[in-house]
């Protein structure tokens, strides 16, 4: 370590003794940033970067939309369904060896 590196790391940690209630303040803030974003990275982690529980193949996934062809008017296509609308897949398809909502 160089000397001014060493003199300025004494230096701040003379300060940080001097202020008790300033250093707590900034421990606390530290720690509480760093939980946030450790949470938050254990929840992206679990909801987007793994497959979900009882998928055998995670690649043979797929998603089902729904669309409504207006005549004269275009189209338009759901993300969402309805319950009703599930059931009717998964009573209905021979495709698919499973359907979940």
């Amino acid at each position: 370590m160089s000397n001014s590196l060493y003199r300025d790391m004494r230096l701040a940690a003379r300060a940080l003794i001097r202020r008790p209630t300033f250093t707590a303040t900034i421990v606390v803030t530290l720690a509480l940033g760093i939980s946030i974003a450790l949470i938050m990275l254990s929840v992206t982690d679990i909801l987007f970067l793994r497959p979900p529980k009882g998928v055998q193949s995670p690649g043979s996934v797929v998603r089902v939309y729904f669309t409504q062809i207006y005549p004269g008017l275009g189209s338009n296509t759901q993300q969402a369904t309805s319950y009703p609308q599930f059931l009717s897949v998964q009573a209905g398809t021979h495709s698919f060896s499973d359907a979940a909502a």
